[in-house]
């Protein structure tokens, strides 16, 4: 990952999933309010990761946690 490699080069733990690390993420689930919508029948994995990349708004987001805590 190139996070992973970036954090090697500043000295921080950051890019990996393992104890120690810091871990932000976001948990996206399709809304019916916003643009963001997935088909599982007809969408590959790239293709929602595409759909979530370029249409997913605040409404998708279900999840957020920084820094290991969930903050909503």
């Amino acid at each position: 990952m190139a996070t992973a490699g970036g954090g090697r080069v500043l000295n921080e733990k950051i890019g990996l999933f393992e104890n120690g690390y810091h871990f932000d993420a976001l948990v996206i689930k399709p809304s019916t309010l916003g643009n963001l919508r997935v088909w599982p029948d007809m969408d590959t994995p790239r293709d929602i990761l595409e759909k979530i990349v370029s249409l997913a708004q605040s409404c998708d987001i279900d999840s957020v946690w920084v820094q290991g805590k969930k903050v909503r």
